[in-house]
């Protein structure tokens, strides 16, 4: 019993000193690229939620169209739902999330694999990394990524690699059946197991699939074998990390809205202390709402490349991966142009709706 006590102790103190080497290298990477880093996340914040918004409206409109309704209800959810065009519709509609998704989470991937090795990067070339992966998923040995992207990621809110992946959760409707009928929530809590088990596995596959020219199937083996061994280290590192952010941002959310609610107040009435608490409950949850979706996919997506090259032979980092991950790539006047020009379209039929 000593022995196992003095085995646990020494296991103990050596993840903590590999904890702390982790975190170091996180703001490393954070560092070397932190200019184009921070325009990337938030050009892609900005995105996301406009498009999200938008595809989310012609969505809904689609789905009245199509099933002959005129508006939404619980009577009529069902019919709605499971019309053959409204099932096309979802499954556009999430395809297209995907491909949100991936392009923000290649950019991230790429700059911070560009850290990793030393080397600057520019917002064209993570730019560029987004799109090649998203190309690269039109192929038809790729689309199980979708599953990866749309159901492990979300449903088990334990690895948001993207400002798309915090949106893409189940209906308040569904989560209280589930609540309260036994039986749903007993299968619900064997499927969330096998898809936690699953991000588990595959923690790296989509760390392989951007940077490596593999298929998804391939690169969730190579995912599989890279991990085998280090399963606890990677579960209690990212869970560490996981309550160091949530921390981290709750105080952080919750000292900014006090402080400022506390200066507004001496420019105005006095209120009551009701609802003077549910204003500052009410703004503290949308800044922490709001700083998780900028903050934490970019914490997540250079925890996983610190990860990934700890497992990988330091000797083949380079070789590894394929070339165009450090491919650097110049904006010119036509690219910007291109960006101003869906920018306005966006922001246009989103004024419309």
């Amino acid at each position: 019993m000593r022995d196992f006590y003095k085995d646990l102790k020494s296991k103990t103190k050596q993840f903590n000193i590999k904890f702390i080497d982790f975190l170091k290298n996180v703001f490393i990477l954070f560092k070397q690229n932190f200019k184009e880093v921070s325009l990337f996340i938030i050009g892609c914040a900005f995105f996301t939620l406009m498009l999200t918004s938008l595809l989310k409206s012609i969505l809904l409109s689609l789905m009245m169209r199509v099933s002959g309704t005129t508006y939404i209800s619980p009577i009529n959810l069902k019919d709605v739902l499971f019309h053959p065009g409204s099932i096309l519709l979802i499954l556009i509609f999430i395809i297209l999330t995907t491909y949100m998704a991936l392009f923000e989470i290649a950019g991230l991937l790429h700059a911070f694999s560009m850290s990793q090795v030393g080397r600057d990067t520019t917002i064209s070339s993570m730019i560029f990394a987004g799109v090649r992966t998203c190309k690269k998923t039109t192929n038809p040995k790729n689309w199980a990524v979708i599953l990866y992207i749309v159901v492990l990621l979300p449903l088990t809110k334990v690895l948001p690699l993207s400002s798309s992946t915090f949106k893409l959760v189940l209906p308040g409707f569904v989560n209280q059946t589930i609540d309260y009928t036994r039986l749903y929530s007993i299968l619900y809590s064997i499927v969330y197991s096998l898809l936690l088990c699953g991000v588990i596995v595959y923690i790296f596959a989509i760390n392989i699939y951007v940077l490596q020219k593999s298929d998804f199937i391939k690169s969730c083996n190579r995912s599989r074998r890279l991990g085998k061994g280090h399963y606890v280290e990677i579960v209690g590192t990212m869970f560490l990390l996981s309550l160091l952010l949530n921390f981290s941002i709750n105080s952080i959310s919750s000292i900014l809205v006090i402080n400022l609610r506390e200066l507004l107040a001496l420019f105005e009435k006095s209120t009551g202390v009701v609802t003077k608490s549910a204003e500052i409950g009410t703004y503290t949850y949308i800044l922490r709402q709001l700083l998780k979706g900028l903050i934490s996919p970019a914490v997540n997506n250079a925890a996983l490349t610190v990860l990934f090259y700890r497992y990988i032979d330091e000797k083949g980092i380079l070789t590894a991966l394929s070339k165009d991950t450090f491919k650097e790539v110049k904006t010119t006047n036509k690219t910007a142009i291109t960006f101003v020009v869906i920018l306005l379209v966006i922001i246009g039929v989103e004024a419309i709706h």
